[in-house]
């Protein structure tokens, strides 16, 4: 297909945007003629596709359908202005409209001889796609001597001779004829029906109108994905060393915690931001979705997959540069700031914790993204959004002194159970020795330690 369009030497080139270069603009228009064309629709309406082409490929596109009709039995319909004559040849019929009448429709080979016989010259240079054009435009077309002033001049005019015209009632009667020969039938449903269940997919429903299964728009728009990974890894990669400086400056900023009282309001601030980083780099995932829409919607509308079968595919395919982004951002942290070290498993359950939370806070501006029209419409939800999962958490604003009204701000959060799981994990039977004790200074030195406390709360 890319051969027949001329974009072959495209094959490993990005479409590109605005930020992106890729193709040129012809070529990106015969992109979209290419995916237009994959659909294999048994009826086509192309409105003006050639535009922006040259006369050999527009004329190779007219030839592609051609080909189709002949092969595959699909009927096109193309409005084309300014074809070339070769392909002009390629169709059977045409329909010339004047400010929206239609002033001649039948064979192609007959439309010529139709315009001479109501007066008018076709110059012996000029192609019948222009001389048909020409008959819409005043000042192009040219009355043969003699007929000035009886060939029709308004769009009504040439409606009145079309409809007062032989060939008119001669394409009626063919139409009817038609339509007598081939009656709709069972018998011609039937046929259908089993034309088209052999075009779709084994486990594909027979009422459904995509031509492979769900398992099989999957996995293609997965292996898409992946493609455009390979092809643009530049984000990828940028976010991950983003990532990694913000965990460095994070991990220096609490670094090498004492293993005592004095370190356990840091110990819970740091759990707090390894929770906010770690789950707010899925809130561009917002534009991502934007910057996606506009193909999937497309694609959707030609049949090609569902659109939930590219969420799933967009979504996996992010998961493995999650898990690496989760594992050295964890690794920094954790172990610069000192956090529990008896054993795997409190490591191990910190990363499983911001992982899980990483794929709802994911799935949660995936999902306000999906609900908007606009990115303007989606940001501002979403910057609400995650101010009220920061302040409900529990760490800037305690539990006990959340107002009655928001109490329920926190038991629909997210990062509230994470970080109290993670509060737990840090904590849990873990004994901290006692840096400061009260009473203390000059005078209290000659006190027994049953007489003191340990100016911390929470301290036995």
């Amino acid at each position: 297909m890319m051969a027949i369009f001329g974009i072959g030497h495209t094959f490993d080139t990005r479409v590109g945007d605005e930020f992106v270069r890729g193709v040129s603009g012809g070529e990106r228009k015969r992109v979209s003629i290419c995916e237009a064309a994959l659909g294999g629709a048994k009826l086509q309406c192309w409105d003006n596709s050639t535009r922006g082409l040259d006369s050999g490929n527009a004329a190779a596109f007219c030839e592609n359908l051609r080909l189709q009709a002949d092969v595959v039995g699909v009927a096109a319909a193309v409005a084309i202005y300014q074809a070339p004559q070769k392909a002009y040849d390629q169709f059977d019929r045409v329909t010339v409209l004047y400010e929206g009448r239609q002033i001649f429709f039948g064979k192609t080979s007959e439309a010529k001889p139709y315009f001479e016989s109501l007066g008018f010259e076709c110059p012996d240079r000029q192609t019948i796609p222009d001389f048909l054009t020409s008959m819409t435009s005043p000042s192009e077309r040219r009355a043969r001597h003699g007929f000035e002033d009886i060939v029709p001049r308004s769009p009504d005019e040439f409606a009145a001779r079309w409809r007062s015209s032989q060939a008119r009632q001669t394409l009626l009667q063919e139409l009817d004829d038609y339509e007598t020969k081939h009656s709709p039938s069972a018998a011609h449903l039937n046929r259908f029906e089993e034309s088209r269940r052999a075009e779709q997919a084994r486990l594909q429903r027979p009422a459904s109108p995509y031509t492979i299964s769900y398992p099989q728009q999957v996995r293609l728009t997965l292996w898409r994905a992946y493609r455009r990974l390979l092809a643009g890894p530049g984000f990828t990669i940028a976010s991950l060393l983003y990532n990694v400086i913000v965990a460095l400056l994070l991990g220096s900023m609490y670094y090498d915690l004492a293993p005592d009282t004095s370190s356990l309001y840091y110990r819970g601030g740091i759990i707090f931001f390894a929770i906010l980083f770690n789950a707010f780099a899925s809130q561009i995932e917002v534009l991502t979705v934007y910057a996606e829409r506009p193909v999937v919607e497309k694609h959707n509308r030609y049949a090609f997959y569902h659109q939930s079968a590219q969420a799933i595919a967009s979504f996996a395919i992010d998961l493995p540069y999650k898990t690496v982004n989760m594992v050295v951002f964890n690794l920094v942290i954790y172990f610069m700031a000192g956090l529990r070290r008896d054993g795997a498993g409190p490591f191990f359950f910190f990363c499983l914790t911001t992982f899980t939370l990483t794929l709802v806070v994911s799935c949660l501006f995936r999902c306000l993204a999906s609900a908007t029209r606009t990115a303007y419409q989606a940001m501002v939800p979403s910057a609400i959004l995650s101010l009220g999962l920061m302040i409900y958490t529990g760490y800037t604003i305690p539990v006990g002194y959340m107002p009655g009204w928001s109490r329920w701000m926190n038991y629909v959060n997210p990062f509230a159970y994470a970080f109290e799981a993670l509060m737990a994990n840090e904590f849990h039977g873990v004994e901290f020795a006692c840096a400061e004790v009260v009473p203390r200074g000059p005078g209290y030195e000659e006190l027994s330690d049953a007489s003191r406390v340990c100016a911390v709360v929470g301290a036995v």
